[in-house]
């Protein structure tokens, strides 16, 4: 059947050879191919299934976008249209041979390929040489290493923002890249062998010029698409604030929460030459500034030197990053994956870079946050630093940075956890052929140092790549089914000991989220996954009894390895075996109850995320930490319930914005917050810079394979701090520390603050929440940049009015 077909398309190839034109697109048709979108200029679709490929089916893995039935770009419903069509669908060729019947002796072939809808799944294996053979000749080949891999993540890192280029130019034509070849024909046919090779389209001319021409009308129909898609505009400039005299530039000052787009324009009193900001001793804090050039400024540079106070230095090259920021768009951020309208195409200053000589050109603002990390020990005191601005050699602007040190330090110790779903092996190219355990063991740590940098808590324990092998181990588990048993050798213990080593230790109440599942894998066991049965309606006889078995298992395990970390002297171990238990219907959760029953009878400490009804009602009896997101919801109602068992309450996906994480969280009143997307960067495509994808990370790789924080992170750890604020000074009043004003003054403001902020995260939202995002879109209100600044300075003076400072 198959040698008619092919017989079949060689007599319908000599339409295609008396043109001498072979024009192909690539796709799946697992679903049902839309009309509209199997049709492209002249292209003819070909799928995975086509005469024309000569592989195993499992080699050639077709795909294509399917609006109705989802998991479009990572994400787990329908997503955003894509820019056009020729995005819409792809075949990955593992190892795919294509063969195109061809007449002439020349031929001229183009390629399109990319990696927009596979991401990191294309490395999974073995096989990490991409290349392209035709007739037998090499005529592309790439290394997936893992330097390679990262410059492939940071593929935009150098890039400037210009209004000069076309939106399609910075967010569209980034996405595939296009490969043209010159090869001999001499048997009327074309044999393209590809490896590893996400496939889009494909063109065959006879030559150079008459390629060009096809290229070009290709790239035009793209953009058109795109335009009618996306018919997005950027706004018209803000209006000017007065001029005195400036002639290169207007410095001025703005919030990270500030938006800033490349038609923004600072207000008057922003303009300023003195860059203020206030700080607690140890605490972090980014001063943020902008310049708006009023010409081209060539090689334009901008150095920060180091903050005195009197005899006292705070070094910037210590204890400060100066980041460059980028334009980004936002795509869809705050959705499930969706473009849901056009001002999410609005360039945002948002990525950071590296402090770097760039073309400034006239009317776009650039944008640049210095973090400066005060040490504990710097004297309270008034710092100033110099900032110089250059346009090559020359220096166009001299102004100052003036940080006040506050004489007090935050409560770090005794406050809530905050927490972030994340494997620290999360470089996930480390693992590649499983040998290279120093490499696995480098970027861990490097994890680990990133998030003490920022103070954050390395809670999340669990040691199992994603989909990957873990090579690091922690155990094995020997034994029948129903007698199974957790065993160590010296260099497992050892491993522990690394491990728990990292963990920061600078609070009272230290624990480490065990993520059940992932330790087993590690140890070589996987037991029944009954939850995500459940949630597949595929719950059998067999598989309950099954379940059973790994119940009993699991418990003893979990007895066996929580025994050993407290022996050792371990932080707490939180075992955290299955979250967001509404996703597993009521017969899941209950289900989750009687695996939380087993791990207690285990002497052992259980956390649960929950996100619904069933949970709601069915974990605060059952579950030593109940931490919830809006869906469940986090109400007082839920909280008093979980307290009123001797259990603690705490919230995870609550939002990421820095009200959510300040302000609304200390309402909440929780013992921690657990939030999942801020370090989403190992699941994510390539083009982490773009629109097109699962858009919430918050941290992105960097091009030396570690993590780079970005504004939205940065503003994330400033609503950490304001929390930390109000924590002091509750904690101030909980000591009896003040005088009687000063005590009065504080309690007034505690009591108006709780009437103020809503203990419901809902109350804030614009939208739905999304319990994929983990997030929603902020309403617009009174928690702006200014208010927030205001009472965090509010609530400094009543903390030094407590301590008689």
């Amino acid at each position: 059947m198959k040698r008619k077909l092919f017989t079949l398309l060689l007599l319908a190839g000599t339409v295609i050879l008396s043109a001498q034109e072979v024009k192909l697109m690539f796709g799946a048709q697992k679903t049902p191919v839309r009309k509209e979108q199997s049709k492209f200029l002249d292209f003819r679709y070909v799928s995975q299934h086509d005469p024309m490929f000569t592989a195993a089916p499992k080699k050639l893995q077709g795909w294509n976008y399917n609006p109705a039935g989802g998991a479009a770009y990572g994400s787990f419903s329908a997503g955003t249209l894509p820019a056009d069509i020729l995005l819409e669908h792809g075949i990955a060729c593992r190892s795919g041979k294509l063969t195109v019947p061809y007449a002439p002796k020349e031929a001229v072939v183009r390629i399109w390929v990319g990696d927009w809808f596979a991401g990191h799944r294309r490395l999974w294996g073995k096989d990490h040489k991409i290349f392209i053979n035709i007739n037998g000749k090499r005529v592309y080949t790439y290394e997936m290493s893992v330097e390679n891999t990262f410059k492939e993540w940071c593929m935009l890192e150098d890039y400037v923002f210009s209004r000069n280029h076309s939106i399609w130019d910075r967010i569209v034509k980034p996405i595939l890249k296009e490969f043209t070849f010159k090869v001999k024909n001499p048997s009327g046919k074309l044999s393209i062998q590809m490896n590893n090779v996400l496939l889009t389209a494909l063109v065959v001319a006879p030559s150079e010029e008459s390629m060009k021409k096809i290229c070009a009308g290709v790239e035009a129909e793209r953009r058109a698409q795109f335009a009618k898609r996306y018919p997005w505009k950027p706004m018209p400039d803000e209006p000017m604030p007065p001029l005195k005299g400036e002639k290169d530039m207007l410095l001025f000052q703005k919030s990270g929460l500030d938006n800033i787009h490349p038609w923004s324009r600072p207000k008057a009193h922003e303009v300023t030459r003195k860059i203020r900001a206030f700080a607690a001793q140890g605490e972090q804090e980014m001063m943020r500034f902008g310049i708006l050039p009023l010409r081209d400024l060539k090689e334009f540079f901008v150095q920060v030197g180091d903050f005195k106070c009197g005899k006292n230095t705070i070094s910037v090259k210590k204890h400060a990053d100066l980041w460059r920021e980028r334009y980004k768009e936002r795509g869809s951020e705050g959705t499930k994956g969706t473009i849901d309208a056009l001002w999410r195409l609005n360039p945002a200053s948002y990525v950071y870079q590296e402090n770097k000589r760039f073309f400034a050109e006239k009317g776009t603002p650039r944008m640049f946050s210095l973090d400066v990390h005060v040490p504990a020990d710097a004297p309270a005191g008034d710092y100033y630093a110099p900032l110089t601005i250059y346009s090559g050699s020359k220096v166009i602007c001299k102004a100052q940075l003036h940080l006040k040190v506050l004489p007090f330090k935050l409560a770090y110790e005794t406050a809530a956890s905050y927490n972030f779903q994340l494997s620290h092996g999360i470089a996930w190219p480390a693992w590649w052929g499983g040998t290279n355990k120093e490499m696995i063991r480098k970027r861990t740590e490097e994890r680990f140092k990133f998030m003490d940098k920022y103070g954050f808590h390395n809670a999340y324990f669990y040691p199992w790549g994603y989909s990957i092998s873990s090579f690091i181990k922690f155990g094995k588990i020997t034994g029948t089914p129903g007698n199974r048993t957790f065993t160590m050798t010296k260099e497992h213990e050892a491993n522990w000991d690394w491990w728990m080593s990292k963990v920061r230790r600078n609070r009272k109440d230290d624990f480490i989220m065990v993520k059940g599942r992932g330790l087993f894998l590690n140890m070589g066991w996987v037991y029944k996954d009954i939850f995500g049965m459940y949630r597949n309606k595929k719950v059998t006889p067999q598989v309950r009894k099954q379940w059973e078995s790994d119940l009993k298992d699991i418990e003893r395990l979990v007895r066996q390895i929580d025994t050993f970390a407290k022996k050792k002297g371990y932080p707490p171990f939180y075992w955290y075996f299955t979250g967001e238990l509404d996703n597993f219907g009521l017969p899941g959760t209950l289900e989750a109850v009687r695996l939380a029953k087993a791990i207690r009878r285990a002497g052992a400490t259980t956390l649960v995320t929950i996100n619904g009804k069933y949970a709601y009602k069915h974990t605060p009896a059952n579950f030593d930490h109940v931490w919830a997101n809006p869906a469940s919801p986090v109400d007082e109602n839920l909280k008093k319930e979980v307290e009123k068992h001797g259990h603690k309450f705490g919230t995870h996906n609550s939002g990421d914005t820095r009200f959510q994480a300040g302000f609304q969280f200390w309402r909440t009143g929780s013992e921690g917050r657990h939030q999942e997307t801020q370090f989403y960067t190992s699941f994510m495509l390539p083009y982490v810079y773009l629109p097109w994808n699962y858009n919430t990370a918050q941290v992105y790789p960097s091009p030396d394979g570690g993590d780079r924080p970005s504004l939205h992170f940065l503003n994330y750890r400033e609503g950490r701090d304001d929390y930390l604020y109000l924590h002091t000074l509750e904690t101030l009043l909980a000591q009896g520390k003040g005088s009687k004003a000063a005590r009065k003054n504080a309690e007034e403001f505690i009591a108006m603050m709780k009437k103020k902020v809503h203990f419901d995260p809902r109350m804030y939202h614009a939208q739905k929440f999304d319990g994929i995002e983990a997030t929603a879109l902020m309403k617009e209100s009174e928690w702006n940049s200014i208010s927030i600044e205001r009472y965090r300075w509010q609530i400094a003076r009543l903390i030094m009015a407590l301590e008689g400072k």
